[in-house]
C-alpha cells in the first residue's frame, strides 16, 4: 500500500507540474495553506495545498504530504501558539510558513520562493521545462545540486525533471545505483532503477538469485520475483525437484500457491512425476491431494494429471460419481464421466430416460440424446 500511495503522490504531483505551467513565470511565487502534525523522535508531518483557478473558470487542488526532521526548518516554534514565520530553505528554493501550533497541531499560509541560480543550474546541467512548481517539488523532496552531478556521474544523461524528482522521492541514491552496476545491470534504465528500490530489489538479493536462478536474469524477471515474494530459497527448493525448471514457472508456483508442502502432498497421494506445469494447473483448478485421494478410494487409482484437472474443470466429483453407482453404473471411465458432464447427463436426466425406456440405457446412448435434445419419441432399441 505505501508502494501504491507514492506512486499515486509522484503521478498527481507531475501532473499538476505539466499542466500549470502557464502559471510559473520565474517571478511568480506561489502560494497555499499547510497543515502540520507534531510526531514522536522531532518529527514533522507537513502537508501542503495550492487551489488554483484556470483561465478556463475550473479550479484545480493539488496538495503534498511529507514527513521531515524538526531542525530541517529554520524557525519553527511548536509550542507557539501565535502567529510566527518559519522556512524550509533548500537549493531549488525557499518554503516560508506562516501559522501557528496549537497543541501538536498547525496551520498556516505558506509561500515558494523559486532559486534562479538553481533554474540556471539545471539549465546548464541540460534539463529543460523547468517550472516553479518541478523546483518546489524539488525543494520539498531536497533535490540538491550535489544529487543531480553525482546521478549524472553515474552514467546517466538526457532525463527529465520529473525523472530526476522520482528519483528523489523513491531514495534511488548514487550509492544505489553503484551497487545495482556492480551486481551486473550497467546499462539498466532508470525506470527499472525506480522500480528496483520500489520493490525492494537490492544488491543482494540479486547476487543470491543470480547464484541460484543463473547469472542470465533480466531487471524485470527480479522485479516480478519481489512482486510476487519469489526468494532465492523457493528457487533453490523448485530447482532441487524439478531441475532446470524456468524462471516463468518458479514465478507461476509463488503466484498460484504452489508450495513444497502441495508437492509433497501430491506425491504422498501416488501420482509421480508431475511437471512444473500440471502442478500449476492443478492449484489453478483446485485439484487437491484430498480430492486425489478421495477418488483412489472409488477405485480411480491410475487417473493422469490431465484427467484429474478435466474432473476439476468440469464438475465431476467423489459424489457424482457414487450417485451413478447407485443408479447401476459401476466402474464408468474417466472418459465417460467427463463427457457425461460437459453435455450436462445428470442423475435426474438418467433416471427420466431410463424410465420412459423401462430399461438402463448406457451412459453413451444418453450422452447422445443429449447432444441431439432427445428426450421423447426416440429410437430406443439399443445397438
Amino acid at each position: 500500500m505505501q508502494r501504491i500511495l507514492s506512486l499515486i503522490i509522484l503521478a498527481t504531483m507531475l501532473a499538476f507540474c505539466q499542466t500549470n505551467a502557464q502559471n510559473n513565470s520565474s517571478t511568480t511565487n506561489i502560494k497555499g495553506e499547510w497543515v502540520a502534525k507534531l510526531r514522536k523522535n522531532n518529527k514533522v508531518w507537513l502537508q501542503i495545498t495550492i487551489n488554483r483557478a484556470g483561465d478556463n473558470g475550473q479550479h484545480s487542488r493539488w496538495n503534498s504530504s511529507s514527513s521531515y526532521k524538526q531542525q530541517e526548518f529554520s524557525g519553527l516554534q511548536p509550542n507557539n501558539k501565535e502567529n510566527h514565520t518559519f522556512t524550509l530553505s533548500r537549493d531549488a528554493g525557499k518554503l516560508s510558513f506562516n501559522g501557528a501550533f496549537v497543541g501538536k497541531a498547525g496551520a498556516g499560509d505558506f509561500t515558494f520562493q523559486p532559486n534562479q541560480d538553481f533554474r540556471n543550474f539545471l539549465l546548464k546541467e541540460g534539463f529543460d521545462r523547468i517550472s516553479n512548481d518541478k523546483l518546489m517539488a524539488m525543494t520539498l523532496h531536497n533535490v540538491s545540486r550535489k544529487f543531480v552531478k553525482d546521478i549524472k556521474k553515474t552514467g546517466y544523461k538526457n532525463f527529465s525533471t520529473s525523472k530526476l524528482i522520482a528519483l528523489k522521492i523513491h531514495n534511488v541514491s548514487p550509492e544505489f545505483i553503484k551497487k545495482v552496476h556492480n551486481a551486473g545491470f550497467r546499462d539498466i534504465s532508470l525506470n527499472k532503477l525506480i522500480a528496483f528500490k520500489i520493490h525492494g530489489v537490492t544488491q543482494p538479493f540479486i547476487e543470491k538469485m543470480k547464484k541460484v536462478a543463473g547469472s542470465d536474469l533480466k531487471a524485470s524477471k527480479l522485479i516480478a520475483f519481489k512482486i510476487h515474494g519469489v526468494t532465492p530459497e523457493f528457487v533453490k527448493t523448485s530447482r532441487e525437484k524439478f531441475g532446470d525448471i524456468s524462471m516463468n514457472k518458479v514465478t507461476g508456483f509463488k503466484i498460484h500457491g504452489v508450495t513444497e508442502e502441495f508437492m509433497n502432498d501430491m506425491k504422498r497421494t501416488g501420482i509421480t512425476n508431475l511437471s512444473a506445469a500440471q502442478l500449476i494447473a492443478f492449484k489453478i483448478h483446485g485439484v487437491t491431494p484430498e480430492f486425489v485421494k478421495d477418488f483412489k478410494k472409488m477405485g480411480y487409482d491410475q487417473l493422469s494429471a490431465s484427467k484429474l484437472t478435466s474432473f476439476k474443470i468440469h464438475g465431476v466429483t467423489p459424489e457424482f460419481v457414487q450417485a451413478l453407482n447407485k443408479l447401476g453404473y459401476q466402474e464408468v471411465s474417466a472418459s465417460r464421466l467427463i463427457s457425461c458432464k460437459i453435455h450436462g447427463v445428470t442423475t435426474g436426466f438418467i433416471q427420466k430416460m431410463n424410465k420412459k425406456t423401462n430399461k438402463q440405457l448406457p451412459l453413451s446412448r444418453l450422452v447422445s440424446y443429449k447432444i441431439h435434445g432427445i428426450d421423447k419419441d426416440f429410437d430406443t432399441n439399443d445397438d
